[in-house]
């Protein structure tokens, strides 16, 4: 009987350790010997003050996707809002607000998160899920 649990705690440790050094390759392998990518980009919302229709939203994003170092938009018709991505080194959400209202005569708005947002973290995340909850657990014993 002790020669049987001998065999499977032997077994299982055999097991576990070597599910250890996989995991630690795995982890090794994915993070180290690559280059990062050292391009910058960044996403900005333009809240848009007024109604419109297909037409100005198609000119509005005409408009932002021509100015320099601007690479995608979306526009999202529930909130009446546009999201760009853009390179800060070459343009700032300033200058293409400026530009798109000055183009466009439509009222528009830069989007600012409040102080309390910016706290709360990821708004795409689900608060209960359990990646959310084990990044949280991560978070609080490293702080």
């Amino acid at each position: 009987m002790k020669r049987i649990i001998k065999k499977i705690l032997l077994w299982g440790s055999g097991i576990f350790l070597l599910l250890v050094v996989v995991l630690f390759v795995h982890i090794w392998m994915v993070t180290g010997n690559k280059k990062q990518d050292q391009r910058k980009r960044q996403l900005a919302r333009i809240d848009i003050l007024q109604p419109v229709d297909s037409l100005q939203v198609s000119t509005l994003r005409n408009c932002i996707s021509a100015q320099e170092g601007v690479r995608t938009t979306l526009y999202t018709a529930n909130e009446n809002a546009l999201i760009y991505e853009f390179d800060p080194t070459n343009q700032s959400s300033d200058k293409v607000l400026e530009k798109a209202s000055s183009e466009t005569g439509l009222a528009l708005k830069k989007f600012m998160i409040s102080k309390e947002q910016s706290m709360e973290g990821c708004p795409v995340m689900d608060k209960s899920s359990f990646s959310y909850r084990l990044g949280k657990f991560f978070e609080n014993v490293i702080n």
